[in-house]
């Protein structure tokens, strides 16, 4: 009884250690699992930190008011599958209208943003400075503002080197237009209405307009724009006359000094005067002996 009694609890002690042995190694077969699924989820945390963070950046960017702070790690872990997952009511509505009411305003700005450039772009194309020393391609064109004889007579274009302002410009060509009268062709509107007239009889043949009444005049206005500008080339003036005067040098007689310390002037290289004997003896009277 007694040897039975203890080989029992050897064979008890052997069937008790074989299962422990058994789970253990099944728990090292399991560990990299278990390490690659705790990965797995420290990756899924971090990626929805980062998707939080990101969404409430958004809705500070469209005018939502400061986040409230981030729920600390423990309450997060415990909340995480229904918080992150539940949209706030509310605050995606909110978030779209703001956005949306920005955008516009942003579209309304843009489109008066643009409208003043396009016409800072205009008005800088119609360039009307005529103060600079530059050579300036000019266009203009003279205009008739008369009640019922409105005429834009045709375009010009000349080359203005003055320093001049737009009203002095605009007198210049209206005077010119004035000269011109006798050969600047008639507009179609003032033939029909035979304009000008002169003591109640048009004066206007069927070609040209060759007067125009004095109280008339002052309906004539100037259009003009400043086409292009370039640099003017130097005066050459100065530079001719030097050379003028070098011209005349060499062409004056050269006076030669002979041996005797006497002034001659070469064969053909006088003006038809004499020159004086500077050997001491000029006029017949006598050098000054040492």
């Amino acid at each position: 009884m007694n040897s039975v009694e203890r080989k029992d609890p050897e064979r008890h002690d052997a069937g008790n250690s074989s299962p422990g042995v058994a789970r253990i190694f099944g728990e090292m077969l399991l560990l990299p699992f278990t390490v690659f699924v705790y990965s797995m989820e420290l990756l899924m945390r971090t990626v929805r930190g980062m998707q939080q963070t990101v969404d409430q950046g958004m809705e500070v960017l469209v005018g939502q008011a400061v986040p409230p702070d981030p729920p600390s790690n423990e309450s997060r872990r415990g909340n995480e599958t229904v918080s992150e997952d539940v949209p706030t009511p509310g605050v995606a509505e909110s978030g779209w209208s703001v956005l949306k009411s920005e955008t516009e305003s942003a579209a309304d700005d843009g489109s008066e943003a643009a409208a003043e450039a396009i016409h800072k772009e205009i008005h800088k194309m119609r360039d009307k400075d005529l103060s600079d020393d530059q050579l300036k391609l000019v266009r203009y064109k003279i205009l008739f503002v008369k009640r019922d004889y409105e005429v834009a007579f045709p375009e010009r274009e000349d080359l203005v080197h003055d320093n001049m302002t737009g009203e002095a410009f605009t007198a210049w060509k209206i005077a010119e237009f004035i000269q011109r009268l006798p050969r600047e062709p008639i507009p179609d509107r003032w033939r029909k209405k035979s304009y000008p007239k002169r003591d109640g009889k048009s004066v206007a043949d069927n070609q040209h307009i060759h007067w125009l009444d004095e109280d008339d005049k002052k309906y004539l206005r100037v259009y003009y724009e400043v086409l292009e500008r370039y640099v003017r080339e130097e005066d050459d003036t100065e530079v001719d006359v030097l050379k003028d005067i070098h011209k005349a040098i060499e062409r004056l007689p050269r006076i030669e000094v002979s041996s005797t310390g006497s002034a001659t002037t070469p064969a053909g290289g006088g003006t038809g005067g004499s020159v004086a004997d500077t050997s001491g003896t000029a006029g017949g009277g006598r050098g000054f002996s040492g």
